[in-house]
């Protein structure tokens, strides 16, 4: 958890905010100790010059780590590749590492709040070295942490199964509907009829077609049917 202008954060939440405002987690991650990374690049500018720095903001354990990596000439010989530096200050300080960081805590709080207001899809998700699951359920974010590993999956499972629908439905739906609503709007109600009983691969499927379809109509037209097409 994290504490943003007084403010408590979850993991739940940091990851809902990073997925709605920048797409889908990276792999860059070890998934029994995370459970997501958003990798992002870092224009340094001093005066004339650009220095050029890879950030990773991913869930390590029970919190949040901000890992800057300086970009550098594969063949270059100045720097020992194989330990820590510490931060270059004439290039990009402590200090200025310390402002970004404070920014996208600060974001993170100011896009949570937008989900009371127009709340996002159900998810879940868990790290299984400290034996955490957290999500959206319910219309609302939880972080809960397990005595043991039993505990944990007789938790997720549940998590998984709340209302016939898997985690991965969860995941699959969020982004489809996500993916949809920034191509065509608004989302009528009769894409949460043909969602809420699809199955991942169908899911999936969609998502994919939805680049190239021209209405929302298109994305479902394979196999669809009179009932549906009086709904809409």
């Amino acid at each position: 958890m994290l504490f943003v202008h007084g403010y408590l954060l979850n993991l739940a939440e940091i990851y809902a905010a990073f997925e709605a405002s920048f797409g889908e987690s990276g792999l860059y991650f070890d998934d029994y100790k995370g459970a997501f990374s958003f990798p992002f690049e870092v224009a340094v500018f001093r005066g004339e010059a650009v220095y050029l720095y890879l950030l990773n903001v991913a869930n390590w354990r029970s919190t949040i780590e901000f890992l800057f990596r300086k970009v550098i000439s594969p063949d270059s010989r100045d720097f020992d590749r194989m330990v820590i530096h510490p931060p270059f200050s004439d290039e990009f300080s402590a200090d200025d590492i310390n402002t970004v960081v404070a920014y996208l805590y600060g974001f993170v709080q100011g896009v949570v709040d937008t989900f009371r207001r127009h709340p996002i899809e159900e998810f879940v998700k868990k790290v299984d070295s400290n034996l955490i699951l957290f999500g959206f359920r319910e219309g609302a974010f939880f972080e809960e942490q397990y005595d043991d590993r039993e505990e944990l999956t007789a938790a997720w499972e549940k998590a998984r199964t709340t209302a016939n629908r898997s985690g991965v439905v969860f995941d699959l739906t969020a982004r489809l509907r996500s993916r949809l609503a920034d191509r065509f709007g608004p989302i009528p109600d009769w894409v949460d009829v043909w969602l809420g009983n699809a199955e991942p691969a169908q899911i999936d499927a969609w998502i994919q077609r939805v680049p190239a379809s021209h209405d929302l109509a298109s994305v479902f037209a394979a196999g669809e049917s009179e009932e549906t097409q009086e709904q809409r």
